[in-house]
């Protein structure tokens, strides 16, 4: 399976690795067992492409080397861009962009982060980071 996919005209320089998901008419190399749909997408310097979100997903671009422009939102590298509806026009600035790109279903839930920990509340980020720390996650 042809997992690796090059984009080209004169207005778009593109590489995408599709993890999951479907993309541009192909499979994405695993298949998710909650629907996300996941690429890695690498932007020439002064690229940009639109890549589809079908409707009602949300959708997240985290930047993981370069700058670029996502959905009109500054998007520096080492963060995210989160938005809630339809495709999304990813702009790579001049060194070009490397971008982890998805959707999927809401989930209809709050979101609490407080570094790596995500759960709903902030009571529940006081657990985990207590059970962290008293070893309750493992070793290593």
């Amino acid at each position: 399976m042809n997992i690796w996919m090059w984009l080209h005209s004169s207005v778009i320089s593109c590489m995408q690795y599709r993890n999951s998901g479907d993309w541009f008419g192909q499979r994405g190399a695993t298949t998710s067992l909650t629907g996300v749909a996941m690429a890695v997408v690498r932007l020439a310097p002064g690229a940009a492409a639109t890549l589809p979100v079908p409707a009602g997903r949300t959708v997240f671009c985290y930047m993981v080397g370069g700058e670029a422009t996502a959905a009109g939102l500054p998007a520096p590298a080492f963060n995210l861009v989160q938005v809630d509806a339809g495709d999304i026009e990813v702009r790579a600035g001049a060194a070009g962009a490397v971008v982890l790109f998805g959707h999927a279903d809401p989930i209809g839930e709050p979101v609490f982060a407080h570094g790596p920990f995500v759960m709903n509340t902030r009571e529940e980020i006081v657990q985990a980071i207590a059970d962290y720390n008293a070893g309750k996650f493992g070793a290593l």
